[in-house]
């Protein structure tokens, strides 16, 4: 029934894989609550789902290894069972399911699954503070994807701009941080990815705290409040909580 579908709506079933390959339509909607779950938080109901999910696919199948053992790897980090640098060797060795030549250069397009675990390998070198080697892959993908449109990665190209932003700013290169953060948020609404949103402009909040003038603050100010009203209105009260507590031990009075 799926094949037929996407046959009718003209879409080539290659470029509509996800994250997994399956005949079920359900299966999809499971995937897309488990990927829900992780971006609210939500850890317990996601492992939950993901064991479902485990029974319900091929994992002989590498994509769909890829994509399970990838959850179960963010997991661990999440509850810091592994180190950033043992999630670095892993995040490479799951690429290299489907991306079999990968020595640290994208030479082909991307799948989703791809793309989030080389972006995942930049996050960690970031949070190593091993800028140079996280920029190399922020930049390998500008490089390959020119202006950042493609219809395949839309979703992907916004958590790049969550993730970039986040990394120029730590690194101190505010000016680069502040365009590319700009060009993020009319990147995300043209595209309709709101729930992306209130993240990045958290993101660019820091940029603005880093400044010393009342235009630097004013902006700062607005970014949070926005990042908070986001954050709520696409149901992540975690990270909304952060922005709320943050805003309030800093200017003293409630965001809102």
């Amino acid at each position: 029934i799926l094949d037929a579908l996407l046959k009718k709506l003209n879409y080539e079933r290659n470029r509509y894989q996800g994250y997994v390959i399956t005949d079920s339509y359900y299966v999809y909607e499971l995937v897309g609550e488990i990927n829900e779950c992780g971006y609210k938080g939500n850890l317990e109901k996601e492992q939950e789902l993901l064991e479902e999910l485990k029974h319900l696919i091929d994992l002989e199948i590498p994509v769909n290894r890829q994509y399970v053992e990838y959850m179960e790897m963010i997991r661990k980090g999440d509850y810091g069972e592994i180190s950033n640098i043992q999630e670095i060797v892993e995040s490479e060795r799951l690429l290299k399911l489907t991306l079999k030549d990968y020595d640290n250069k994208i030479y082909r397009a991307l799948s989703r699954m791809e793309f989030l675990i080389i972006l995942n390998i930049a996050i960690c070198f970031k949070r190593e503070e091993m800028y140079q080697e996280s920029d190399n892959i922020y930049r390998q993908i500008i490089e390959y994807y020119g202006d950042m449109t493609s219809k395949n990665q839309v979703d992907s190209m916004g958590l790049f701009y969550v993730n970039y932003v986040g990394m120029l700013e730590e690194s101190n290169r505010l000016v680069e941080a502040e365009k590319v953060g700009w060009k993020g948020i009319r990147f995300l609404i043209g595209c309709g990815l709101g729930n992306k949103l209130g993240t990045l402009l958290g993101n660019i909040a820091c940029i603005y705290e880093k400044g010393n003038t009342k235009e630097a603050e004013r902006m700062g100010k607005a970014c949070l409040k926005n990042s908070y009203i986001l954050l709520m209105l696409y149901e992540n009260p975690n990270d909304a909580k952060v922005i709320s507590d943050y805003y309030v031990n800093k200017y003293k009075k409630d965001i809102l």
